[in-house]
């Protein structure tokens, strides 16, 4: 198999995978709710913008929290980046009212909390760093 992760493992993650640590898998999950919460507020606020330019952004974050549930290293990085693409996207689209606040405050907050766990020291291993 012809794969482009430097450690040489499959992308989506080994054939045998190794349960993450706890941190990992509660950022995951915060991760794919907040991918939950943007959809669930597309549809709410009913997004008058391109479908593409709506599902890309939420398809690559439900990969990278995938990916980075595997161990891989640039998924946390790439994660990280998407969601300052999230906040900044959100905060575009919202329209100020008290449920775009709302939802844009859960967000951020999901979005801090995950990248909290992802980057704490007791799980650099688990990502061979």
């Amino acid at each position: 198999m012809v794969t482009i992760d430097p450690r040489n493992a499959p992308i989506f993650g080994d054939a045998v995978a190794a349960d993450p640590p706890r941190p990992v898998r509660v950022a995951a999950a915060l991760l794919l709710g907040n991918v939950a919460l943007a959809a669930g507020y597309g549809v709410y606020a009913n997004l008058d913008v391109s479908l593409p330019l709506f599902l890309v952004p939420l398809t690559l974050a439900v990969w990278f929290a995938v990916s980075m549930r595997a161990g891989r290293n640039w998924a946390r990085t790439a994660s990280t980046v998407l969601s300052g693409l999230f906040v900044a996207m959100m905060a575009l689209l919202i329209h100020y009212r008290m449920a775009d606040l709302t939802a844009f405050a859960v967000s951020v907050t999901l979005l801090l909390c995950a990248l909290r766990l992802m980057w704490r020291s007791d799980v650099k291993e688990y990502f061979g760093v």
